[in-house]
């Protein structure tokens, strides 16, 4: 658009001409902005006419019953004013209809809102344009709905662009008129001169002018900073190649100059000289000889680096958003399922209960299905309430020294005698160094509860072969647990998804294993709480084994 504006101002003989042409430029990329002018003592502000869209100038001119142009803006009004003017800021303000309502507040607030929303407005930002004398001669203001202070720097560019074409068209303007008078006014053209230099110099823009053959000619400070150089002269002294992660590209830019003359916000990756990349939007033009032959390429950069790191933030947020609505999508069907399975059990078997004509055998075994349901249920519930309780923090650990080999015991006893494992002839082994006794310092309840997660794991997914678990110590000092079993095993890309919470390698509602998915990310919490960490490895349909560490403080 920059470059749209600026070819076709080149047109203008004059500079109402220029001002209408750079507001239809604007308009017709549906961009609104004004051009405010200052009287000399620089407390009097008045939008330049010919820089205002005419259909807004139309709609408040029938709304109020008098012209914008005619206003007379106290620059006092607005403390923004000032800090443009006369400190040269750059000035994001998020709502235009309250900076206009200080200006014109004979109009009601719902009526301004609305004709200033109508346009598809609502934040501006404010840039000084500067004189031939390097004062603030006039505000440049940019207005959208879509504007944020990361668009300062596009827009002081702007503005520093605006500033050098109106100085040059006040110089045409002089040499049209004052031909004579600028002939014998050669030290003025040098100044003229060392202010384009200036310009050039001092634009925020990444200015360059390179040569087909791999030459730079001349560049800005900005363009130095932006590739992290120390001066100018390393730049000179540089092949443009080098700049470039794959020296194809530059070839590519060459060709398009030759082909379309010019090139508009094209992204490219370029090398910094500490070789980090950066992102940077490109423009240039070319410049050609007689023959037509190119024999520069002229262009600026803007750094887009964070730009596009934003992008990505919202990309994977937008990710992030869409993976969570999909999870809370599964995760009410998942419990609603899960929930209702055993209810639908208690329920039935209960309603079965009251008929009096049922054997003892009979009343015996519903009695024991309603009690398996209602133990799944309270399971579900529990896992609930702990991982609600994990969140909130609601979870104190109480650090004690006790021995593991009885521990160790005690969750072997335990799963030996377990009806599913009895029922699968499953084979559990516990592997412990021997030793006559180890004292560690931790929470037992916590440490007991993540085996049990990790063991219910293994027997539910594992239809036959065996299960091992135990302890070793590592050559850091700290103990290392395992559960191992000759399951069914997890697919190598969701090793990590597994431990996300209401997550199972398969989440359908047609699964094989039931479950709500939170047994793992419970596990690996209450793990982390301990000081720990746990990690997977697996081979489908061969089997899993977790470990964990645990920092060993010996008692």
């Amino acid at each position: 658009i920059l470059n749209k504006v600026f070819l076709s101002m080149e047109k203008a003989s004059g500079l109402e001409e220029s001002f209408i042409i750079f507001r239809e430029e604007l308009l017709k990329n549906h961009i609104h902005s004004v051009f405010f002018l200052h009287n000399k003592e620089k407390k009097i502000l008045v939008p330049y006419y010919y820089s205002f869209d005419t259909e807004i100038l139309n709609r408040f001119a029938a709304l109020t019953g008098k012209t914008f142009n005619a206003l007379h803006i106290s620059v006092g009004i607005n403390e923004k004013y000032k800090k443009i003017i006369y400190e040269k800021e750059t000035i994001f303000s998020p709502d235009v209809s309250n900076d206009l309502q200080k200006i014109v507040s004979f109009i009601p607030q719902y009526s301004l809102k609305s004709l200033i929303r109508s346009f598809g407005i609502q934040h501006s930002i404010m840039a000084p344009v500067i004189d031939q004398n390097e004062e603030v001669f006039g505000i440049f203001e940019l207005f959208s709905d879509r504007l944020t202070q990361s668009n300062i720097p596009e827009v002081i560019a702007f503005a520093n662009h605006l500033s050098f074409f109106l100085q040059k068209m006040e110089w045409m303007e002089d040499l049209r008129k004052n031909y004579d008078k600028l002939k014998r006014s050669y030290s003025k053209l040098k100044t003229s001169e060392k202010q384009y230099k200036d310009l050039f110099s001092n634009d925020l823009t990444g200015n360059y002018i390179s040569t087909p053959e791999g030459k730079f000619l001349d560049c800005n400070q900005a363009f130095v900073k932006i590739l992290g150089y120390n001066s100018k002269k390393e730049i000179l002294n540089l092949n443009p190649a080098a700049l470039y992660p794959d020296i194809k590209e530059r070839k590519k830019i060459f060709e398009s100059l030759k082909k379309n003359k010019k090139i508009i916000n094209q992204e490219e990756d370029l090398i910094r000289k500490d070789g980090k990349k950066i992102h940077v939007l490109l423009n240039a033009y070319g410049e050609y000889d007689e023959q037509g032959k190119l024999v520069k390429n002229i262009g600026y950069i803007f750094d887009i680096t964070k730009r596009k790191q934003y992008e990505k933030e919202l990309i994977r947020a937008k990710e992030k958003a869409e993976e969570s609505s999909r999870l809370k999508t599964a995760f009410l069907a998942n419990m609603s399922h899960e929930i209702r399975t055993p209810l639908n059990a208690i329920m039935g078997f209960t309603e079965l209960l009251q008929d009096e004509s049922l054997s003892p055998e009979e009343r015996k075994s519903y009695a024991g299905i309603i009690k398996t349901s209602g133990q799944q249920l309270l399971k579900i519930i529990g896992k609930i309430l702990q991982i609600s309780r994990i969140e909130a923090g609601g979870i104190e650990i109480k650090k004690e020294p006790f021995e593991l080999i009885p521990f160790f015991k005690e969750i072997y006893t335990l799963y030996i005698k377990n009806k599913i494992v009895t029922d699968k002839e499953l084979d559990i082994h516990l592997n412990i160094p021997e030793e006559k006794e180890r004292f560690i310092v931790t929470d037992r309840e916590r440490l007991f509860e993540i085996f049990q997660n990790l063991l219910d794991n293994a027997v539910k997914y594992t239809p036959q072969g065996k299960i091992n678990f135990g302890y070793k110590i590592i050559n850091n000092g700290s103990l290392e647990f395992f559960v191992k079993d000759t399951g069914i095993g997890i697919g190598p890309e969701n090793l990590e998804r597994i431990f996300h919470r209401f997550q199972q390698e398969d989440n359908t509602l047609t699964r094989k294993y039931e479950g709500i998915g939170l047994g793992l990310a419970i596990t690996r919490d209450l793990i982390h709480l301990l000081g720990g960490e746990i990690r997977v490895e697996s081979t489908p349909n061969k089997g899993s084994v977790f470990y964990f560490t645990l920092p060993f403080v010996p008692e």
